[in-house]
């Protein structure tokens, strides 16, 4: 996923200072499908092949299938929320993204610290995946008030351009 982000970053930047919406749209779109296809099959055959995967580390490591099991659900929801993040710091707002960055460490921190206390690994796991999808949903619910364009995955047409006055254009 990062590498199709950092071919979409250049794109979304240009498109953004040149006031094309609709196909900025476009990119976003074909991004979030992009990064769902590779993360929602990876993911479940990920998921499927588990315990096997994990014991070509040894024996003693198929015990942490429920993690990566956890872990898994985690990043194919971040994928689900398309190129969120990278539409925020490719359309002048990085300093959203570094509040939103800086709020999810604090939970995840705190997270961590309740929930590996008393369930361990798998509680490690869950503060991990929860602050990480938590993170990537805030960056798109941002991106969607701050410009009024989807990063998500999206099923039908979405409508290109948003609507007079709805985006917000700051550099």
């Amino acid at each position: 996923m990062a590498r199709l982000l950092l071919v979409l970053a250049p794109r979304i930047a240009s498109l953004w200072a040149a006031h094309r919406l609709e196909e900025l749209q476009n990119v976003l779109q074909r991004g979030a499908w992009l990064m769902a296809g590779v993360v929602v099959p990876v993911g479940l055959a990920l998921w499927m092949a588990a315990e096997p995967v994990l014991g070509l580390f040894g024996d003693e490591f198929r015990a942490g299938t429920d993690v990566l099991w956890i872990l898994i659900v985690g990043q194919v929801a971040n994928g689900l929320t398309g190129p969120a993040s990278i539409g925020l710091s490719m359309t002048g707002h990085q300093r959203v993204l570094v509040v939103i960055l800086v709020l999810t460490l604090a939970v995840e921190s705190v997270l961590v610290w309740l929930l590996a206390a008393r369930f361990g690994a798998v509680g490690a796991a869950t503060a991990s995946a929860l602050a990480h999808a938590g993170w990537n949903l805030a960056a798109a619910v941002v991106f969607r008030l701050r410009t009024g364009l989807w990063t998500t995955v999206r099923l039908g047409k979405v409508s290109g351009a948003p609507a007079a006055g709805e985006a917000t254009w700051t550099r």
